[in-house]
């Protein structure tokens, strides 16, 4: 039909009404893959502890499944059995050393035995269950099954930069690594290089890593080869967790090694190694995500790729800093929807310190937790963070310090993480990032969202984040067009009600005043919002 030019006139005005609203409050509905909770374990460590718990040897073949069923209860999806794969015995000789010792270890666990030392799961033999501490493939396969049957899924480990030093390809088939630029004469740096001139593992800004030998992605053998490496990883996981993951692009490889790699006749290959591979992995197990470990602003790259989630390392960063409201905000405010909800949000992890010590004690940190749970994409849990703990678990050891549960986190996140679980888990829950109005303008409160239209209900997570006392208004457009009160009940302390007047609500908001790290979580009856006239 053939519009007059008032009627375009019309449109043109309801437009921009229209993004300007979008530009205060961007909405989405989330897709339920993009929200997973997921809880990362240490696999040694933790079967070591269930064996004192139990009185016998834990392994991965009777492991009592009412330990997946707590986490299941609680609501996480995905379990991460970190550190599953046969590792090199170089890499456990090296875990001795005495700087190490001195160092990490004296520091993380001052009464460390040598039995204590495990070495590291990130030098990796091959692609098969550690025989000597956690058990079989077989066993992996069946407890994969005996997880999805209970309604969890199973993530695991790709080392992709590296092997281990004593992987048997460093003396019979050394072409699939990174050699010594060949105009080098011998003897090469030690530092640097294995004696027959093979790099070790880098990221070009840190030392090497001398348990590990440097795999060369220009050569394709090598993508082959780690290609069916990848292939036996997804026949046993529900989710893969890439380490290091950017290191594999083409231009990480031309910054690090691609001087000495020209020069021994390799060239950039064109294509990106992940968005071959994952394809190809994709093809046979399509529902199989992928998790990248990434820094340096590679993020958005490494999602194009085929990445399911990605490390979200700035908001943690943005979130430590103090007083860095206006920051955080931006971040919230500006950043593509479509990246958070393939982000993976942490505020602890096996490579960080502890959340309690990083954020400086246990308020702020579950605040941190707080901000990052309640935005879109996955979230990502660490052994030992709910209850508190301080001291972290080094890798290369198989226990930390034994310290007291620390009551005020752990009662946090077993109610927080449900909440979580009940509309992040939701296909059809709709998000927002709410603003707050009468407040100033580096507002340490924090509003978000979430709306699941099926159950008529939403849910609206305030945070103060801050030292100090907070206050704002936060307008719900989406509460029920009558001139009564509802009720809003406070589902993360003790569900507390308070009766406020549906039209107080839609036009000035709901005025919360937040002490110190005050947390808040709003449940509410609610209908589709709508402009206020």
């Amino acid at each position: 039909m053939r519009q007059t030019p008032s009627f375009l006139l019309l449109l043109l005005i309801l437009s921009v009404i229209f993004i300007a609203v979008e530009r205060v409050e961007t909405r989405a509905r989330i897709d339920s893959l993009n929200n997973p909770i997921v809880y990362e374990i240490s696999t040694r460590p933790w079967l070591y502890q269930l064996s004192l718990k139990y009185g016998k040897t834990i392994r991965l073949n009777n492991i009592p499944m009412q330990e997946f069923q707590a986490l299941k209860n609680l609501g996480v999806q995905y379990v991460w059995l970190m550190g599953m794969w046969q590792i090199g015995d170089y890499g456990r000789c090296r875990a001795t050393d005495l700087d190490m010792r001195a160092n990490s270890y004296a520091k993380n666990l001052p009464d460390y035995q040598m039995d204590d030392i495990i070495g590291s799961p990130y030098q990796v033999l091959q692609y098969t269950v550690n025989s000597d501490e956690i058990g079989s493939d077989s066993d992996l396969m069946q407890l994969k099954q005996q997880l999805n049957s209970m309604g969890l899924k199973l993530m695991l480990d790709f080392v992709p930069n590296h092997s281990a030093v004593d992987h048997p390809y460093v003396t019979n088939n050394i072409s699939i690594y990174v050699q010594v630029d060949p105009s080098q004469p011998k003897p090469y740096d030690s530092y640097s290089y294995l004696p027959n001139g093979i790099a070790y593992g880098k990221d070009g800004y840190f030392p090497a890593w001398t348990d590990t030998a440097q795999f060369n992605y220009w050569n394709p053998q090598t993508r082959n080869y780690q290609l069916s490496n990848l292939f036996k990883v997804a026949s046993y996981a529900d989710g893969i967790r890439c380490d290091m993951a950017m290191l594999l692009l083409n231009s990480q490889i031309d910054r690090i090694w691609g001087s000495q790699l020209r020069n021994r006749g390799y060239n950039n290959p064109g294509v990106e190694f992940w968005q071959w591979a994952i394809s190809q992995v994709k093809q046979k197990y399509p529902s199989v995500i992928f998790m990248a470990e990434v820094y340096w602003g590679l993020n958005e790259q490494l999602q194009s790729l085929g990445f399911d989630f990605t490390y979200d390392k700035d908001l943690y960063d943005l979130l430590t800093t103090r007083n860095n409201y206006q920051n955080i905000h931006n971040y919230l405010n500006n950043i593509e929807l479509s990246y958070l909800q393939h982000s993976t949000h942490f505020v602890e992890n096996h490579d960080q310190i502890r959340a309690v010590v990083n954020f400086g004690g246990v308020p702020r940190s579950i605040a941190a937790c707080a901000i990052s749970f309640s935005i879109p994409g996955m979230k990502f849990n660490f052994m030992g963070q709910w209850e508190g703990k301080q001291n972290q678990l080094v890798v290369q050891l198989r226990r930390s310090t034994n310290e007291n549960v620390n009551g005020q986190s752990l009662q946090f996140y077993q109610t927080f993480i449900p909440i979580v679980s009940n509309f992040s888990s939701n296909p059809n829950a709709i998000y927002s990032f709410k603003p707050v109005t009468q407040s100033s303008q580096d507002s340490s409160v924090f509003a978000f969202h979430w709306r699941i239209p099926g159950e008529s209900t939403s849910y609206l997570i305030c945070i103060n984040y801050s030292e100090s006392r907070g206050s704002g208004a936060i307008v719900l457009d989406d509460v029920p067009n009558v001139n009564q009160n509802i009720i809003l009940t406070d589902v993360l302390n003790g569900n507390t009600q308070y009766p406020r007047n549906a039209q107080q609500l839609r036009t000035d908001g709901l005025f919360v005043v937040l002490n110190s790290y005050q947390i808040q979580v709003f449940k509410y009856s609610s209908v589709n919002p709508s402009l206020k006239k």
